[in-house]
């Protein structure tokens, strides 16, 4: 069974608007654009497919000496999928090389515009996740005695890429 150790999954943000991309950013260094965001304590990704219900009742024949009758039937079908990128992170205005600083989700944040973003893990076993999306949410947030954090969502859409 192939593990996935938490600390190597982070959210990568396309900085040059070069749209989903074929290479798995986590795991090669010439995609161009893709960059971890700084300072990133955890990453997620929540996919769901809307359902529908149909319900109808199917005819049997007839057979012999007994007449047809209508059996109520119930089906189900996936329809639209969505999906979220979360991530979390410790507040740090230090700017560090080949990453997505706190000032940059900002001001992703305020243009409106849409992203790419991935979800991926440095660790060879795993597959990397890529869609559009539009940042939804960001927070920044302290208490007494303790570390300032942020977070943030990416509402995804269109479809989902495996990379």
């Amino acid at each position: 069974m192939a593990t996935v150790n938490s600390n190597t999954c982070v959210i990568y943000i396309d900085t040059s608007n070069s749209g989903v991309g074929s290479v798995d950013p986590a795991e090669t260094a010439t995609v161009s654009g893709m960059k971890p965001i700084a300072y990133s304590t955890s990453a997620g990704l929540s996919l769901s497919n809307a359902t529908f219900e149909v319900n109808y009742k199917a005819a049997t024949g007839a057979t012999g000496t007994s007449a047809p009758f209508l059996t109520p039937t119930r089906a189900f079908r996936a329809g639209t999928q969505s999906g979220s990128l979360s991530f979390e992170g410790v507040v740090d205005f230090t700017a560090v090389t080949s990453t997505v600083s706190i000032e940059n989700i900002f001001d992703k944040f305020k243009d409106k515009g849409q992203i790419t973003a991935c979800w991926a893990s440095t660790s060879t076993s795993t597959q990397a996740y890529a869609a559009q999306g539009y940042l939804t949410s960001f927070e920044m947030s302290s208490s007494v005695d303790d570390f300032a954090t942020f977070s943030g969502t990416i509402e995804l859409v269109g479809d989902i890429t495996t990379l």
